[in-house]
């Protein structure tokens, strides 16, 4: 299981990613980020009309597959305006869910370049320099890790999900999902400052090893996305910039 137990390390870990958040909208000034973080905002307010829409799109279609099965005009219309707002809403909170894995994706050398950016200026080491095959090897990346994470999400997500059936146990399937999927929202985040030092399996391991700080970081993370346009627009890049803030104070080879 993700979680077996939370100890005083993850709690602290979790505070250390969480008052990096504060530290992180400073930086984009005194790190020269605004351009980044503009462009960011840019490609996140696309990807969430794109993913809203393609749902309402499939709605639509959901809607008028199931009219074709039911004959009966008695009620048609309230049938008909059930099915379309259950399945708009379901495809809907789906694509919100695949958004940060989108984003992950669409974003990675931009994210790669803050991240970047923000050790050049905090250590005064240069970074590599941009061209297309480190971009195209941090958009691979991005989904190697994307696609390794979706599918571990999903899993305990469901699972979690089975077991709030029983009501006794509602509560924490609930929590339990919610900290799934913080780990996994952090982990996306962090990884943009591991790529530089480690492969994929390196970086699993770091993680796992720090739970406290990708949870810390993505709690805060999913907090942001909750806010309307904003949130789609800045989440991924204050994301970005706390999480490599936050491993900057550790010493990874």
């Amino acid at each position: 299981m993700l979680i077996l137990y939370i100890d005083n390390n993850m709690i602290r870990q979790g505070k250390e990613a969480i008052s990096a958040y504060f530290d992180a909208l400073p930086a984009i000034g005194e790190y020269g980020l605004i351009k980044y973080f503009i462009l960011s905002g840019i490609l996140g307010v696309i990807v969430a009309i794109g993913l809203f829409i393609a749902a309402q799109g499939l709605g639509t279609y959901v809607t008028d597959f199931a009219d074709a099965f039911y004959k009966i005009s008695f009620g048609k219309k309230y049938f008909s305006t059930a099915i379309s707002w259950i399945s708009t809403a379901s495809f809907v909170i789906a694509f919100s869910f695949i958004f940060r894995y989108v984003m992950l994706i669409v974003q990675a050398p931009l994210m790669s370049l803050i991240s970047a950016e923000i050790e050049k200026k905090h250590t005064g080491i240069e970074p590599e320099k941009f061209s297309m095959a480190k971009a195209l090897g941090d958009l691979l990346r991005g989904i190697r890790i994307a696609l390794r994470n979706i599918s571990r999400e999903l899993l305990l997500t469901i699972l979690l999900m089975l077991i709030g059936l029983f009501p006794l146990f509602s509560i924490f399937s609930a929590i339990g999902i919610f900290m799934v999927q913080a780990f996994y929202a952090g982990f996306g985040n962090i990884d943009y400052y591991l790529e530089r030092r480690m492969n994929v399996r390196e970086s699993v391991g770091f993680v796992k090893e720090n739970k406290g700080m990708a949870m810390g970081n993505g709690i805060v993370y999913l907090a942001i996305l909750l806010i309307p346009i904003l949130g789609v627009m800045f989440g991924p890049a204050l994301g970005t910039i706390s999480a490599t803030l936050d491993a900057l104070d550790y010493e990874i080879d």
